[in-house]
């Protein structure tokens, strides 16, 4: 009398079913964490390096072309 493999695999998810994967209050803590990071997150604009934000300023705006590819790629 042998074991089917699907039998197998039910047993293996009836155990890690009753696996204990977080001990008692870790969980809770981790997500009362994971609330707060979410609630003071930043959703506004903001410039974290000056140098990138003065060369981009200094720097001319390019309007892109569909053509610019082909053109760049041509060159090479």
């Amino acid at each position: 009398m042998g074991f089917d493999v699907c039998m197998l695999g039910y047993v293996w998810q009836a155990r890690l079913s009753q696996m204990e994967l977080f001990p008692e209050g870790v969980r809770e803590a981790s997500v009362l964490r994971y609330k707060e990071k979410r609630r003071t997150r930043l959703f506004s604009k903001k410039i974290r390096y000056q140098v990138r934000k003065a060369n981009a300023d200094c720097r001319p705006r390019m309007k892109a072309s569909s053509n610019l590819k082909y053109k760049i790629f041509m060159r090479t």
